[in-house]
């Protein structure tokens, strides 16, 4: 997610100059924080300010008021939502005009309880799929028709499609296997190349991650919309 986010940030938004604000207490935080600051600056972007607080914080002022005077012009910060929506809030009423970015915790109808108006631009990292996507692919299309049939009186969320899609990565690596074998299943799993899924084309790497394309979601007029999706560099 964070190389993603710079990727996205530095090719798609053009933008030059970043800076960070990080939880140091998470590890998620401090692992996207890190991510996004390598390869922004490997893409040739600046990173003019590193900033850190701590989960439970209410007050982000100080970091602010520093963040906006090295005028960056995009504000990367991993936060969960509870601490996001406040800096939202308070960056605004700073007067900051910089762009805010997060990653997939921010991803609950909380946030925009809490930020309020200020949430109108943000942007955060997702897994690739949403039911505000205006082009999903085949797969997408069949889990979401087969849901909707089976659920009506419920959308499908990320968390359901990415139990559909690990099923799925398993009955493949069954077929591949040729047999209900531990490790001939395992080795079919590491093996996984190009499958085409709901969230995309996944592959499994050498270090057993799947590589699956990032999703975008913006904030507009109060409502999270899906922007598209990156393939981090």
């Amino acid at each position: 997610q964070g190389a993603a986010a710079a990727t996205y940030a530095y090719k798609d938004l053009g933008f030059k100059k970043a800076a960070v604000l990080t939880d140091v207490v998470s590890d998620y935080a401090v692992g996207l924080s890190n991510f996004f600051k390598k390869s922004y600056k490997k893409l040739g972007g600046e990173i003019v300010a590193d900033m850190k607080y701590s989960s439970g914080d209410q007050d982000f002022t100080a970091q602010l008021t520093e963040l906006i005077s090295k005028k960056p012009d995009i504000v990367f910060m991993p936060a969960y939502f509870a601490e996001g929506a406040i800096i939202m809030k308070q960056a605004r009423e700073l007067g900051a005009t910089f762009v805010l970015m997060g990653g997939d915790a921010m991803d609950n109808p909380d946030t925009v309880k809490i930020a309020g108006k200020a949430a109108e631009g943000f942007m955060q990292t997702a897994f690739p799929y949403d039911m505000t996507m205006k082009d999903m692919n085949d797969q997408a299309k069949a889990f979401t028709e087969a849901w909707k049939k089976n659920f009506p009186e419920k959308d499908p969320n990320v968390n359901a499609t990415l139990g559909y899609t690990c099923y799925n990565m398993i009955l493949d690596a069954l077929n591949r296997a040729g047999k209900a074998d531990r490790e001939a299943v395992t080795k079919a799993l590491a093996e996984t190349k190009d499958l085409a899924t709901p969230v995309g084309i996944l592959t499994i790497n050498a270090t057993h991650d799947a590589e699956i394309p990032v999703g975008i979601l913006k904030y507009e007029n109060g409502k999270r919309v899906y922007a598209g999706e990156i393939v981090p560099e």
